[in-house]
């Protein structure tokens, strides 16, 4: 098994167990918490990843869920 293919296998445990949590608890606000993680992924773009890495056209990001918090 690859590095990657266990960070992949880390990553889907994760966000299952993220899932589990929002359907066991039935709280709105995991499913916000969640619902924020994503949007704050989303609106990085490809400046996001998984590992601390400097991208081509690099800086810090003060908008959108970044900007809130």
């Amino acid at each position: 098994m690859t590095p990657l293919q266990v960070a992949q296998g880390a990553w889907l445990a994760w966000i299952v167990s993220w899932f589990a949590a929002a359907a066991w608890s039935e709280s709105a606000l995991v499913v916000a918490g969640l619902a924020f993680t994503w949007w704050a992924r989303l609106h990085l773009g490809r400046l996001w990843s998984s590992t601390v890495t400097r991208k081509e056209h690099h800086h810090v990001v003060d908008s959108g869920p970044y900007g809130l918090v």
